[in-house]
C-alpha cells in the first residue's frame, strides 16, 4: 500500500512538472514570436502604428496587472482550478486571435491571452512548490526557468518560420494543440487541489486599485509625449501609493482581528 502511494505521488510530480513546462514555454514563445509577426499583421489588417504597438502591450498589461490578484484567488480557491482556467482562456483566446479580421479584435484577444497567462504564471511555481518536497524544488524550479528561456529563444526562430511559410495567424494557432494537450493531461491525470488560504477573504478593493493603477502607469509611459499620457502616469503613481496605504491598513486590521480572536499576535516567526 505504501509503495502505491509513493508511485502515485511520483506520477503526480511528473505530471505537474510537464504541465508547468508546457505552459511556461507557450507564454514567452507567444510574446517573443509576436514581434516577428507585427509587420505582417499591420499589412494584412491595415491598422495604424499606435494600435499595432498595443497588441503586445495589451498582452503584457493584462499579465502584469492581474497576476497578483489571481495569485491571491488561487491561494483561496485552489491553484489547480486557477491554473486550469488560465490554460482554457489562453487556448481559446489564441484560437480566436488567429481568426481576427480587425485591429480591435486582435487587441481584445491579446488582452485575453494575457489574462490567461496571468492565471498560469500566478500558480505555476506555487503548484510545483506545493507538490514537490523541499529537497527537489531547486531542480524543478531550474527546469521551469529553462522552459521559460527556451520559449524566449525559440520564439523568434519558430515564429519567423511559421509567419513566413504559413502566415502570422499560424503563430496563434500553434498555441492551440499544446493548450489542448495540457487540458487533456489536467482532466485525465492531474488530480487534487492545493490551497494555502482556504476560507479567507479576497481583497477586491486592493486588487481593483492595483490593476487600474498599473494600467494607467503603463498607458502613461507609452503615451508620455502627450499631456494625457503625463496625466495618466501621475494618476498611476498616485494609485500605486494608494494601493500601498490600503494594503498596509488591511494588514494592520488583520493583525488586530487575529489577536482578538486568538489572544496572540497574528504573525509569528
Amino acid at each position: 500500500m505504501a509503495t502505491k502511494t509513493v508511485e502515485t505521488t511520483t506520477s503526480l510530480q511528473k505530471v505537474s512538472l510537464l504541465l508547468v513546462v508546457i505552459s511556461s514555454f507557450l507564454i514567452p514563445f507567444m510574446g517573443s514570436s509576436l514581434s516577428i509577426a507585427l509587420p505582417l499583421i499591420q499589412k494584412d489588417l491595415a491598422i495604424n502604428i499606435l494600435m499595432l504597438g498595443w497588441i503586445p502591450n495589451a498582452f503584457v498589461l493584462a499579465n502584469a496587472a492581474l497576476v497578483l490578484p489571481f495569485g491571491r484567488l488561487a491561494d483561496i480557491h485552489g491553484r489547480r482550478k486557477v491554473f486550469t482556467c488560465g490554460i482554457i482562456i489562453y487556448t481559446i483566446a489564441s484560437l480566436l486571435a488567429g481568426f481576427s479580421n480587425s485591429g480591435m479584435m486582435i487587441l481584445l484577444f491579446s488582452f485575453l491571452q494575457g489574462l490567461g497567462s496571468a492565471m498560469i504564471f500566478a500558480t505555476a511555481i506555487a503548484l510545483l512548490i506545493s507538490i514537490y518536497p523541499h529537497k527537489m524544488r531547486g531542480r524543478v524550479l531550474g527546469i521551469y526557468v529553462t522552459a521559460v528561456y527556451l520559449g524566449l529563444v525559440f520564439g523568434p526562430l519558430l515564429g519567423g518560420f511559421l509567419a513566413q511559410n504559413l502566415g502570422w495567424r499560424s503563430i496563434y494557432f500553434a498555441n492551440v494543440p499544446l493548450g489542448l494537450f495540457a487540458l487533456i493531461i489536467i482532466f485525465t491525470w492531474f488530480k487534487g487541489e492545493w490551497k494555502s488560504s482556504d476560507g479567507e477573504k479576497f481583497d477586491l478593493l486592493g486588487s481593483i486599485i492595483y490593476a487600474s493603477s498599473l494600467s494607467l502607469l503603463m498607458y502613461g509611459i507609452s503615451t508620455l509625449h502627450g499631456s494625457l499620457g503625463k496625466l495618466m502616469l501621475v494618476m498611476g503613481i498616485i494609485g500605486l501609493v494608494t494601493f500601498y496605504m490600503v494594503e498596509k491598513n488591511v494588514q494592520i486590521q488583520l493583525f488586530h482581528w487575529t489577536y482578538s480572536k486568538t489572544g496572540g499576535p497574528a504573525f509569528q516567526a
